[in-house]
């Protein structure tokens, strides 16, 4: 009998133990098997979802402060986003859906006239570079409070207002620097290599431009386009139309800079001067993130017999992208200059509740199927200045530092030709030892940002077009 108690207490025992084993096998199977059927996958969503409904009511009921349920929802949604490690996938508060809206359709705001650029905090990790935090000009917009102080393109924002941009996102960058007209906001600017100076900025109501056009040498018409808006496609019409009017036979369209705007806008642009083929393809996962925007005869403006070239750069974004991809994959045009920047996806924004967000949902492929993001468009002729030697670059810190083109012209506001050489040549007796034509340049920039009305083009130093010029004169 005892033989057989104990026959009993041990075969329970082990199928206890069995039953342990298989639940946990179960469970461990259960956790980490593949969900592959839709099913499978609505029910894990459930039970997410079910999760963080849970937690988060466990938060605002026991955490050892009352907490704002606000606070809590706005930091699970940016999560989400975060999680995503895509910059241009974002969550956006009230404030922030305020300040993207505000007079967008109107085409002004009150802020300091500058396009710029950051990458992502969320995305920065021990290999970014240092100055991978900081806000960097892509240009200034011509006659506003940035551009008549001396911002350049490539200048980096480290402080706004005495607070570092360090943590915060494209976004919130464009709400510190906007506000209302009359009001001011202290950057603090690096400027390649290592020049460092405050400016303080009174914002202005900005009035932004799309299009502005120039004849070059009674033979080649300019287009620059600065943005593409809703109100491009127009300018570059009544444009186009000059052309064919003045019968003109070379046309140059200048990208550089432009870090892009409606997807609308490019195609029908690209579309005044293709008569066929694709534009742009879009692809994402579902069946309405896959388009194709193509080229029609009847909308075709330029005739063929016309020669093309476009400038672009390495922040010449999205939209710019689209069309010097179509242009050079069509070989409609020449492109010149250095590869763009690679910002070739699309986003939707949604709104929910007051809050909203901006989802990537596809990206842009050019006609020939290379894709833009990460990549950009690499030009037919790569054209850039040469990089300074580290005495050429301290020379220009000392430049810099000691304001000595500033200084010149606030004695000599429109300088001749002879004060200029007299001031070349102080420059040289205080060992500035740069190019003189890079200190002809710099002298002629600096002059430019005081005119309301500034040239719009530079043949004497603008080498992307003067190479552009030279390509559509001998065809070489």
């Amino acid at each position: 009998m005892k033989n057989k108690e104990r026959f009993l207490w041990a075969t329970g025992t082990i199928l206890l133990i069995l039953t342990f084993i298989v639940f946990s096998i179960s469970f461990t199977v259960k956790n980490n098997l593949t969900l592959t059927s839709a099913e499978d996958k609505q029910a894990e969503v459930k039970d997410y979802m079910q999760d963080m409904e849970e937690t988060f009511n466990f938060i605002l009921g026991n955490y050892v402060e009352e907490v704002d349920p606000k606070v809590l929802y706005e930091g699970a949604m940016s999560g989400l986003f975060e999680s995503l490690e895509d910059p241009h996938s974002t969550f956006l508060t009230e404030k922030e859906i305020q300040d993207l809206t505000k007079n967008t359709l109107k085409g002004e705001y009150g802020g300091v006239g500058l396009y710029i650029q950051k990458k992502d905090p969320s995305t920065l990790d021990a290999k970014s570079l240092e100055t991978d935090k900081f806000v960097i000009i892509s240009a200034p917009i011509e006659g506003t409070p940035g551009f008549k102080a001396g911002l350049h393109a490539l200048d980096m924002i480290t402080h706004i207002d005495d607070e570092p941009v360090d943590e915060i996102t494209i976004d919130e960058t464009v709400s510190r620097l906007t506000g209302p007209v009359g009001t001011d906001v202290k950057v603090s600017i690096l400027r390649k290599p290592n020049i460092k100076f405050d400016v303080v900025l009174t914002r202005a109501k900005i009035e932004v431009p799309t299009v502005k056009t120039t004849m070059i040498n009674d033979d080649i018409f300019y287009i620059k386009i600065i943005s593409w808006s809703a109100h491009t496609p127009d300018r570059i019409k009544e444009a186009l139309q000059e052309v064919e009017e003045k019968n003109i036979k070379q046309i140059i369209v200048d990208v550089r800079n432009n870090p892009g705007g409606l997807l609308n806008s490019v195609t029908k642009i690209a579309d005044f001067f293709l008569s066929k083929g694709k534009i742009v393809s879009t692809k994402g996962r579902t069946d309405q993130s896959i388009s194709v925007a193509k080229a029609y005869p009847q909308t075709t403006i330029v005739s063929k017999d016309v020669k093309v070239a476009v400038l672009m750069n390495e922040f010449s974004a999205s939209a710019s992208e689209i069309f010097a991809g179509a242009m050079k994959d069509s070989g409609r045009a020449k492109t010149f200059g250095t590869t763009t920047y690679g910002k070739g996806s699309v986003q939707i924004p949604m709104a929910v509740g007051n809050t909203g967000y901006k989802l990537t949902t596809s990206l842009y492929y050019s006609p020939s199927g290379r894709k833009i993001d990460k990549q950009g468009v690499e030009p037919d002729f790569e054209v850039k200045e040469k990089e300074l030697s580290e005495e050429e670059i301290n020379s220009l810190q000392k430049l810099f530092e000691n304001k000595y083109i500033e200084n010149f012209l606030e004695k000599n506001s429109n300088p001749s030709a002879s004060k200029i050489d007299e001031f070349l040549k102080m420059l040289r007796n205080k060992e500035i030892i740069l190019e003189e034509r890079l200190l002809r340049k710099l002298i002629q920039n600096e002059i430019n940002r005081s005119l309301d009305f500034p040239p719009i083009i530079d043949i004497e130093f603008d080498i992307v077009l003067r190479r552009a010029m030279e390509f559509l004169e001998t065809g070489k």
